[in-house]
């Protein structure tokens, strides 16, 4: 394997290392269900999102900035104009991430396609201006901007009683309904949730920021070229680890020094956003850092056939668990605990893990991904097999 295969491989590491979380999370909130209570204070639920909570889908979303930059440069070596194929591929996501989103409303398939029509228009900016655009985004300017609008005009932008009451029906759907049910539900006002959550939240924005940073890093390449970065990773690593920490200590002191009434809804969400996003850059600081010991390079890519089939992976994972923990299958949400479902979810992993392997030392895509890459080229005679 070269230097290059292999920092290409880390990448594909980091993205499955993202799949984990993704997957626990989702176990232990049943895939939504758990939020028509408090499922906080277990130890199985609180462990799994100070872990991966607002940190997974981040670098998720950060490597998708990445993946842009490497397929415009592949286009560039073979000396093509690759942007209206690009659009058609992302436009390809979104329909991929409607179909998923009929049977998990959470999916994030249609926010990385957004974010990547917003690459595509940004992405000649110079890379001062695209990098201040993506730190004013993780910063969540927009939100700060929501807050002061909210505070001048006194109401919301949007009614949150609207939104609860949408909540309560579609999570009761899942836990109730029928399959037709849940598609029915999600088909409207399981769309709508996830992206009236995504905007009030602040995750648009943040996937957005994410996405350009990924590829402004990408541009300067900060993951291949990891001899020359060695000690800016450590640098920025242990840097960052005083500055999120201190962000996470003086918490409530912040927010208290920011006097508003009727915007001070939005702060929370947005501190928290920026103190999530700056876990995850450790962690992918700390993936590069473990991954410069030869010793350890093994172990990191043990991750990699997952990533390098992310998208086959990812909706596998709702058309196997819903059933599991939905009203429609087997009613999983009785009969398991935020314990049960992450110990379930550990033990899929690892056969997640052998699957992907076995699969890619035989492909040379996912199944999944293949569908996607032979849609984007028109061509569904692109070979899949090695042999």
């Amino acid at each position: 394997m070269n230097n290059h295969n292999a920092r290409i491989l880390f990448l594909d590491a980091l993205r499955g290392y993202a799949l984990l979380g993704l997957f626990l999370v989702h176990c232990v909130e049943m895939f939504e269900i758990v939020w028509l209570g408090n499922p906080f204070g277990n130890w199985a639920f609180d462990g799994t999102f100070a872990a991966f909570g607002g940190k997974a889908y981040a670098i998720f979303a950060l490597l998708f900035g990445v993946s842009f930059y490497l397929i415009l440069r592949g286009g560039e070596q073979r000396q093509q104009d690759i942007r209206m194929q690009f659009l058609w591929r992302i436009s390809l996501l979104f329909v991929f991430g409607v179909l998923h989103g009929l049977l998990y409303s959470g999916d994030i398939l249609q926010i990385l396609a957004l974010s990547g029509l917003v690459l595509l228009v940004l992405h000649r900016l110079p890379l001062w201006l695209l990098s201040l655009i993506a730190i004013l985004l993780l910063l969540q300017l927009p939100m700060l901007a929501l807050a002061l609008f909210r505070e001048s005009q006194a109401q919301f932008p949007m009614d949150t009683a609207v939104m609860s009451a949408r909540d309560n029906l579609v999570l009761s759907t899942y836990k109730e309904g029928s399959l037709g049910d849940v598609l029915l539900i999600n088909l409207w006002d399981g769309f709508v949730r996830k992206w009236q959550w995504f905007y009030q939240y602040g995750r648009l924005f943040n996937v957005i920021g994410l996405t350009l940073a990924g590829y402004t890093l990408a541009r300067v390449s900060f993951f291949t070229r990891q001899e020359q970065y060695r000690r800016v990773y450590w640098i920025a690593l242990i840097a960052l680890i005083v500055v999120v920490e201190l962000l996470q200590f003086s918490r409530d002191d912040i927010l208290g020094l920011i006097n508003l009434n009727y915007g001070a809804h939005y702060l929370p969400a947005a501190y928290g956003l920026i103190v999530n996003t700056g876990y995850a850059f450790i962690t992918v600081l700390l993936g590069l850092v473990l991954y410069s010991f030869a010793v350890l390079q093994n172990g990191v890519l043990t991750l990699a056939p997952v990533g390098r089939m992310s998208l086959t992976v990812y909706l596998s994972q709702s058309l196997i668990c819903i059933p599991l923990f939905y009203g429609f299958g087997f009613n999983g949400w009785q009969w398991l605990n935020s314990v049960t479902a992450l110990t379930m979810g550990i033990a899929m992993w690892f056969v997640i893990m052998f699957a992907a392997r076995w699969w890619m030392r035989r492909y040379y895509y996912g199944p999944a991904e293949w569908f996607w890459r032979a849609c984007t080229l028109r061509d569904f005679s692109l070979p899949m097999n090695r042999d």
